[in-house]
């Protein structure tokens, strides 16, 4: 099966972090049409054992693939998601910072966006927390189609991401 969406993550001092993290991913983008790329971005605690231990803990349930990248200097956050692009294989490509979590139906509501690949945009927003995950029973989605000002055509999708801060979550397609 082709990997149709790379999510790419740098990791750097989040260890309190990565088991929600880790959770989510497993919850919310267990596709074998997904690749999650981790960037040790040459982090000084244990954050990366964190996700190689979840990974090797949950191997048999884990249907997406994962590749960790192991920066030999702290280069920062662009420069760690520069180094994923280089090898990111998705149709589209998302990032995700290590302190944040995806909602549990991300995959499933993504899926049709990202199948149909006629969006060169998907944007969707975010709800902050602060030390407990949401708990989403429902979510309400809603699709704006892009204006003649728009030079992409953009499908919004609100409500597929948490995030402890505000942050823009957004899947681009590499063509653009």
């Amino acid at each position: 099966m082709p990997i149709k969406l790379s999510l790419i993550c740098p990791v750097y001092k989040v260890a309190e972090f990565i088991p929600d993290l880790m959770k989510s991913l497993l919850q919310g983008a267990n596709s074998d049409q997904v690749e999650i790329i981790f960037v040790d971005d040459c982090c000084p605690e244990n954050s990366i054992s964190l996700c190689e231990s979840f990974i090797l803990e949950h191997k048999s349930v884990i249907n997406f693939n994962s590749t960790i990248i192991k920066q030999p200097i702290n280069k920062g956050q662009a420069a760690a998601r520069n180094a994923a692009l280089l090898i990111a294989k998705g149709e589209y490509i998302g990032f995700i910072d290590s302190d944040d979590a995806i909602a549990s139906n991300y995959w499933d509501v993504l899926t049709s966006y990202v199948t149909a690949a006629t969006n060169d945009i998907i944007e969707f927003s975010f709800e902050e927390f602060t030390s407990v995950l949401p708990a989403r029973s429902t979510l309400v989605l809603t699709e704006l189609k892009s204006s003649n000002l728009n030079p992409f055509y953009s499908g919004f999708l609100f409500g597929l991401a948490y995030t402890e801060k505000a942050c823009w979550m957004v899947l681009l397609s590499p063509k653009v």
